[in-house]
């Protein structure tokens, strides 16, 4: 049956109920029924003269036609202030210029308060308060009088204002803030417009991330931020009819959830939890003749399962919106939105299982989703997360047996080997934080022998290497140097050439070679001074330094206690380690001179 039959027979069905018609038509009307100005709205071409575009956005903004007039002169006069400043300012006549000193007048004037649900116009006008799409839409408008014109850039959640000198040259501007003229090139700016709005700013080089619209694009926004508005309040007729305007305007925004086709389904829901099911029937035919293109019009025809299920999930009975679903299913098998309705329902309440801790009947639900959808391998994923969850609740040993067996069931799957290994390094540094470094260290030991987990080394040696330097420096803080120096070199046989360790090498080695020495451990201060310079990659000359100036004091303190001979060895023990010192060879005469002298 075509839509247009399809639509009779639904009105000759309500003809019997005249009431009620009357009830369902007169909202379908109000729906699908432009005003004159909207009509004039949607065949004006663009970009818009000035006084459309003000009319445009005044009566998207919900002002009736018979109000426009009023609202206009508010515009007008404050147009007027505009133009008056921007000739005391002496405001040249570069487009730049102006556009950046209206934004500042603006807020002056008028924009005196953010408010993220303010999206009218007349808002503005009204109470001086103003969210990014209402700032940019007015700014837009004001430009315009002074022939520059302004456009829009449009994000995954935010939209400003856009100066397009030519096909290379765009300056983007926040109108949600007083300096938002170019903000990317202010230093501050974008910190200010985020304390604000909450939002982030796109810069341009993000180009997939941002979107360029139009004069239509800027005005259908406005509706679309009022389909939210309104929707939140919970008057869907009033939302319907507003996203309505703004697809039959511009299309489906881009990046926007408000899609026409969803407003159409989220009003037919409406309309079935209200108990109204013939009246959902009689709008899906006028709808359905109005916009032929949105396939999903008739899809809705097979209304009561998909819708029903739709709200039990939305009213969190899973376990019934399950049931539903696959009832339906046996008379609807190819019905795509019962197949997609039964999958949610599965998935959620499979989350819900996951999240109260109920593991084994969330496994037994994956088996039954399984069964019913054989080729969906996005199920295998949640049997992965399932495994993930419970690990968490599970001591060490224990998660590492159920992920074993997980691994086994599922061999080809790197993602479950992946979450393994990040389990173990997370447990790591959560004793590392408990500063159970030993245990932390074994841990990560342990992990680097697993065999399922061998491909993801590069997770587990960065891990095992930063908490042995940070053990070493704890040491250190101790001044337990010899331990310091094993966990270094456990360190060096995982990353040789890690910065960290090597740098924190030569404090430990330089620090207890000098303790040692300080304490009269010669022999025992050399030995660590030449071990640390052998290793050292940053700073072998202090070692040699401090290797040279021990022989050089302790020879001479042998020789002032008339050992000339000892005095002598040392010094040229002293350069077998630093051969080119010309300060030892220099005393090691001197030693020898008073050697003559002596004899």
């Amino acid at each position: 049956m075509n839509i247009s039959k399809m639509c009779c027979a639904i009105i000759t069905l309500f003809s019997l109920v005249s009431t009620v018609l009357a009830k369902i038509e007169e909202d379908l009307d109000h729906i699908l029924l432009l005003s004159k100005l909207e009509q004039q709205m949607m065949m004006t071409k663009e970009p818009y003269e000035f006084d459309d575009y003000a009319a445009f956005a005044l009566v998207v903004s919900g002002v009736p036609d018979d109000k426009i007039a009023d609202q206009k002169k508010k515009l007008d006069q404050l147009l007027d202030k505009v133009a008056t400043e921007l000739e005391l300012r002496q405001v040249p006549e570069n487009t730049m210029a102006r556009s950046d000193h209206i934004l500042q007048l603006l807020h002056t004037l008028i924009f005196e308060k953010y408010d993220p649900a303010q999206t009218r116009i007349d808002g503005i006008l009204d109470k001086r308060s103003f969210n990014c799409v209402s700032s940019a839409v007015f700014y837009a408008v004001v430009c315009r009088k002074f022939d520059i014109s302004i456009t829009g850039v449009i994000t995954a959640d935010h939209s400003f204002a856009q100066l397009k000198l030519s096909d290379t040259t765009k300056i983007d501007i926040e109108t949600t803030i007083n300096y938002g003229f170019d903000p990317s090139s202010k230093t501050g700016i974008l910190d200010q417009f985020g304390q604000l709005t909450g939002f982030a700013y796109v810069d341009p080089k993000n180009y997939r991330q941002r979107k360029e619209i139009s004069d239509r694009e800027m005005i259908a926004l406005v509706l679309s931020n009022r389909y939210d508005a309104l929707t939140k309040q919970g008057n869907q007729k009033e939302a319907t009819a507003v996203l309505c305007r703004a697809y039959r305007l511009a299309g489906n925004l881009p990046f926007t959830t408000n899609t026409w086709e969803n407003a159409i389904n989220n009003y037919i829901v409406w309309l079935e939890k209200e108990q109204r099911s013939q009246d959902a029937l009689y709008a899906l035919a006028r709808l359905g003749e109005a916009f032929p293109e949105i396939k999903k019009v008739r899809d809705l025809q097979y209304g009561i399962y998909v819708n029903w299920t739709q709200a039990l999930i939305k009213d969190r009975n899973y376990v019934l919106a399950i049931a539903t679903a696959e009832e339906g299913l046996n008379y609807f098998p190819d019905n795509q939105f019962l197949r997609q309705n039964l999958k949610a329902g599965y998935l959620e309440q499979y989350y819900l299982l996951s999240r109260n801790g109920d593991f084994n009947p969330a496994f037994s639900l994956i088996k039954r989703m399984t069964d019913h959808f054989p080729k969906e391998k996005d199920f295998e994923t949640l049997a992965i997360n399932l495994v993930t969850n419970q690990a968490k609740t599970l001591p060490t040993d224990t998660a590492e047996k159920l992920f074993l067996e997980a691994i086994s069931k599922y061999p080809s799957n790197q993602k479950l080997r992946e979450l393994f290994a990040y389990r173990l390094v997370k447990q790591a540094e959560h004793l590392e934080l408990q500063n159970k470094l030993q245990e932390a260290v074994d841990l990560l030991d342990h992990a680097q022998q697993i065999e399922a987990i061998s491909s993801f080394q590069s997770m587990i040696v960065p891990k095992e290497v930063s908490i042995l330097n940070n053990w070493a420096l704890q040491l250190l803080q101790n001044k337990d140097y010899s331990q310091a120096r094993l966990a270094i070199e456990r360190g060096f046989e995982l990353e040789p050439h890690s910065k960290p360790l090597n740098n924190n090498w030569d404090v430990v080695m330089l620090q207890w070679g000098q303790l040692a020495y300080n304490k009269g451990q010669f022999k025992k201060s050399i030995q660590i001074l030449t071990d640390g310079r052998q290793r050292s990659k940053h700073d072998k000359k202090t070692f040699t330094q401090l290797i040279e100036m021990y022989y050089n004091e302790t020879a001479f303190q042998l020789l002032d206690a008339g050992k000339v001979e000892e005095s002598i060895a040392r010094f040229e023990e002293g350069l077998k380690h630093v051969p080119k010192s010309e300060t030892l060879k220099y005393n090691l005469d001197i030693a020898k001179s008073e050697r003559e002298s002596s004899d």
